[in-house]
């Protein structure tokens, strides 16, 4: 997800595995979460920057999960 520049909350929960959120190009150093199930964070863009949600897998092989996010610019 883009996101311009702005502070953002971000909310994702996760099924079964739990997924990995990274923000790319804040400006307070968010970074990437370790394997999740539950995550809120609030981060600040000064630049466009994104939000990437992923399922870490071994060879493809991950379990599917069910992932909601919210994106919430404040």
């Amino acid at each position: 997800m883009r996101l311009t520049p702005g502070t953002y909350k971000a909310n994702v929960t996760s099924s079964s595995s739990g997924v990995v959120v990274t923000w790319v190009g804040d400006s307070q150093g968010c970074g990437k979460s370790g394997e999740v199930k539950v995550y809120s964070q609030i981060c600040t863009f000064t630049i466009t920057g994104q939000l990437l949600v992923a399922n870490p897998t071994t060879f493809g092989l991950g379990a599917q999960e069910i992932v909601t996010v919210e994106v919430f610019k404040l």
